[in-house]
């Protein structure tokens, strides 16, 4: 792993941190991505669909060179009301995604499961697995200490990605983009409101 690059003076908002620290989670998912493509598939979860602005781009990019990409999220009903404000403030991310190709699935519970909220935090790109504790997000970036693993092992991988399409397909629904667009004009408010708690997702 690299040795996150901290300057002398403290940053003193986002916009700082994200120029001085370098978060190699991040780093390994992104040079990962820019292999995948046609024939590749991307399965990640997210506790909401604000992401790294960099994991999200080379998400998206990855997209458009035709690689199949699943994500699964929670959606705003599963613990009101802090999932539904940010639910709302990631709904234009959320729309950005769907009109790109990605399928985003959303947990719902499930009354035949345990399940009450999707907190894992797992990535799987064909060979590849990233598991621990790093949300894909930018607090995690830059304000949390996060600790991940990066696997490269076939049999493993397929079954992670078996486990995750089996929780997708027990515990979710797909959000189409229809949906999203019709929560688009409340996500900038939600964004607003939620910025002071950025750390806490």
């Amino acid at each position: 792993m690299t040795a996150l690059n901290v300057k002398k003076q403290t940053p003193k908002n986002w916009d700082e941190r994200m120029e001085r620290l370098v978060d190699p989670v991040s780093l390994a998912i992104i040079e990962r991505l820019k292999a995948a493509g046609q024939g590749t598939h991307i399965r990640f979860t997210a506790m909401y669909a604000i992401l790294h602005p960099a994991l999200k781009a080379a998400v998206l990019e990855a997209r458009g060179r035709g690689a199949e990409v699943d994500m699964f999220t929670n959606h705003q009903l599963v613990a009101p009301p802090i999932t539904t404000m940010a639910w709302l403030a990631g709904i234009q991310d959320t729309a950005e995604f769907v009109t790109a190709g990605v399928r985003v699935h959303a947990f719902r519970r499930n009354p035949r499961n345990p399940w009450t909220f999707m907190h894992l935090k797992v990535m799987v790109v064909d060979d590849t697995v990233f598991y621990g504790s790093h949300n894909f997000n930018l607090p995690s970036s830059v304000a949390n200490d996060e600790l991940h693993y990066q696997v490269v092992d076939t049999e493993l991988a397929a079954q992670a990605a078996a486990l995750f399409d089996g929780y997708v397909s027990a515990n979710s629904e797909l959000i189409t983009a229809e949906s999203a667009a019709s929560e688009k004009p409340l996500g900038p408010l939600a964004r607003w409101i939620l910025t002071p708690l950025m750390g806490f997702y």
